[in-house]
């Protein structure tokens, strides 16, 4: 039985705030913003943070890690 939880980390470096969200990736899909009418349900999560993040990515690596970089004021 695999382990279905999800581990989100946030940190912060110099002038951004890291967000990473960790799961067992079982899909073996990767993911990718999708783009749909507002009419539309689902698919807005990594529209948002291509909008919205300084860089993003994903990897593989026990699992499956999705990240984003965000810009932090103050």
């Amino acid at each position: 039985m695999v382990d279905h939880r999800l581990r989100v980390d946030v940190g912060r470096r110099e002038n951004c705030l890291l967000i990473s969200v960790h799961d067992p990736g079982v899909s073996g899909k990767d993911a990718e913003p999708v783009h749909t009418k507002r009419s539309e349900p689902g698919g807005w999560g990594l529209a948002l943070i291509e909008r919205l993040s300084l860089r993003w990515g994903s990897e593989r690596s026990n699992g499956y890690r999705v990240w984003a970089e965000l810009p932090a004021y103050g």
